[in-house]
């Protein structure tokens, strides 16, 4: 599983979705690249190669083995993921002042970047 991890991070680096900002595909979508095929979660964010589902139910990210993050939401542990280990910022915020700011994981974060 770890050679599959590493050449997915390897093809996310490289996408243009990534050097981009915008979303990443979902597994088994047309777009996304054939090595989450089989390891990810099929109709969710290929991110989720990088996640593991303990007997628990509690989602945990693969890259921190000793003190893992974990959450019981999906959706959580892909933000966290995209954010935390890939920097990928693929959603707009609008803040009422009219500037264009990017988020990891917008709305649901505080913590903003800008574009630049």
């Amino acid at each position: 599983m770890n050679t599959v991890r590493k050449e997915l991070e390897k093809l996310i680096e490289a996408s243009d979705f990534f050097r981009n900002n915008e979303h990443e595909p979902n597994v088994g979508d047309m777009d996304c690249p054939e090595v989450p095929k089989g390891y990810g979660t099929r109709g969710q964010s290929l991110y989720t190669v990088f996640i593991t589902k303990g007997h628990d139910n509690i989602y945990r990210c693969a890259f921190e083995e000793h003190r893992p993050h974990s959450t019981a939401n999906l959706e959580e542990a892909i933000r966290h993921v995209r954010h935390h280990h890939f920097n990928h910022c693929p959603y707009l915020c609008v803040p009422t002042n009219g500037d264009q700011w990017y988020a990891s994981h917008c709305p649901f974060n505080l913590l903003y970047s800008a574009k630049g």
